[in-house]
């Protein structure tokens, strides 16, 4: 069996490198900086940069998570969130009335460019935590991209 999991991630990790860099990516790519130095106080701390056109703009926090049953991406952990331009005005933003894991924003003209900040409150290690969600202490932490990640609202991931 563990020469059966070897093999399994030998070959994943083949294909990864070899076939993924030359796939096309469709839409923005997005730039994810995560600070984990505060996880022993259960805090994370994501700088997003999100290539957009000026106007208006929809911004999604992941409500689907792979290997969940439901809607119920860790939205009540995010203890912060700020919208600026990348030389750090602040741009005002607004949760949908309808789907709370939404916010609308308006990008000033000139700005092709936005940065998100999302401060993430992690949960307490625990022997029943679920899998999709990031916890730690000082010596390890288990960090979801979920926790940590918003997008613009556009083509799908397929």
């Amino acid at each position: 069996m563990p020469f059966r999991r070897f093999l399994v991630l030998a070959l994943t990790a083949f294909f990864e490198l070899t076939f993924a860099q030359h796939l096309p990516a469709d839409g923005p790519t997005l730039q994810v900086d995560v600070d984990a130095r505060e996880l022993a106080r259960r805090l994370v701390h994501a700088d997003i940069r999100i290539p957009c056109q000026p106007g208006p703009l929809r911004i999604w926090y992941p409500k689907w998570i792979p290997g969940c049953h439901g809607a119920d991406g860790p939205l009540q952990n995010v203890g912060g969130f700020r919208v600026e331009t990348i030389d750090g005005k602040p741009i005002q933003w607004k949760r949908d009335d309808v789907e709370l894991f939404c916010v609308h924003c308006d990008v000033p003209t000139g700005v092709n460019e936005i940065r998100a900040h999302l401060d993430y409150i992690c949960n307490e290690p625990a022997v029943l935590a679920a899998g999709y969600l990031s916890y730690g202490n000082s010596s390890v932490g288990v960090l979801n991209w979920n926790t940590c990640l918003v997008y613009p609202e556009g083509p799908t991931a397929q």
